[in-house]
């Protein structure tokens, strides 16, 4: 349908360009061309200017004078709106930025908190197994201790001192010791 319209419509316009190309020709030469207007107005070619009619002026005077009042005040509203626009983003911004600036202040403290934390866990730690070293080390040099075993009056002979090589020895640790 609109390809239909269009066609018609470049049609109507060939034709009337055509039309008046080929106009009727006077004796002097000229020729009568014919009159494009635009379809939306309703002026008439030689009729005179709204613009110079006294009532119009009457009317326009004050309305241009109002219009041009209502767009300077539309303009200093949108330009009242874009710097609140800016404003509310600007403030957005440092609002975010102040929140992520606590939260970072926030972790850090937490951060250095566990990190003495973790210190102090591990000193006591270390205490704790120095000390179980140092029990362990007691207990062991105790169980040594009373696993030496003296030389006997057999020992007491030279000769059966240097057979037997009587010295201090140790009794053979539970596990060790044969079974029976």
């Amino acid at each position: 349908m609109r390809f239909a319209v269009t066609i018609v419509a470049a049609g109507l316009v060939a034709m009337s360009l055509a039309v008046a190309g080929c106009g009727s020709a006077d004796d002097r030469g000229g020729s009568q061309r014919a009159v494009v207007r635009s379809a939306d107005s309703s002026w008439v070619p030689g009729q005179i200017s709204m613009a110079e009619l006294a009532a119009f002026q009457t009317i326009s005077g004050p309305a241009l004078a109002l219009a041009q009042e209502r767009a300077q005040q539309r303009k200093r509203e949108l330009a009242l709106l874009e710097a609140r626009r800016i404003a509310a983003r600007k403030k957005a911004r440092e609002d975010a930025q102040r929140k992520y600036r606590e939260a970072l202040r926030r972790a850090r403290e937490k951060y250095r908190l566990a990190l003495k934390k973790a210190a102090e866990e591990r000193k006591k730690a270390l205490e704790k197994q120095a000390r179980l070293k140092r029990e362990y080390d007691r207990k062991r040099r105790e169980a040594e201790e009373k696993r030496k075993v003296k030389p006997g009056e057999e020992c007491a002979d030279p000769s059966v001192r240097s057979r037997y090589r009587c010295s201090t020895g140790k009794t053979p640790l539970p596990e060790t010791a044969p079974k029976r």
